[in-house]
């Protein structure tokens, strides 16, 4: 995904871990990981009410937008200090590896997941990059 980023963003990703310090960036997306597992948690719990696979792939792509919002928004924080720290072959094994949504729904741009990830990663690297501009997070 961060080929799909252009340099400015790039850039911004730098300014962003350059603030807050390589160490506290890896912290930080501990954080975002335990976040991200909660969020698939709380579909999981989808997947005990529909345990046919096939009928629960099929409640995910038609009910996409009720869900996706959190889901995806996690995805995107992970992703936007993964890029920071090297870390996204990682991340996306995690995310393959808790089997908690089948990967083409997240990689395959089914419904447009994939660019409503950059999207908000978009929005978040602006959001920090202001609220480091402002002092935001000096107090």
């Amino acid at each position: 995904m961060l080929n799909e980023l252009s340099e400015e963003y790039k850039k911004k990703l730098k300014i962003i871990k350059n603030h807050f310090g390589e160490n506290a960036q890896y912290k930080k997306f501990i954080e975002e990981l335990k976040e991200l597992r909660e969020a698939m948690y709380r579909i999981q719990e989808l997947k005990y009410r529909n345990p046919n696979p096939d009928d629960f792939e099929k409640f995910l792509i038609l009910q996409w937008d009720t869900y996706n919002s959190g889901v995806l928004s996690e995805i995107a924080d992970c992703y936007v200090v993964a890029y920071q720290i090297n870390e996204t072959d990682f991340l996306r094994s995690y995310i393959e590896d808790l089997e908690l949504i089948p990967p083409h729904l997240i990689y395959q741009n089914t419904r447009n997941a994939r660019t409503k990830i950059i999207e908000i990663m978009k929005f978040k690297i602006d959001r920090t990059i202001e609220r480091i501009r402002t002092g935001y997070y000096d107090e």
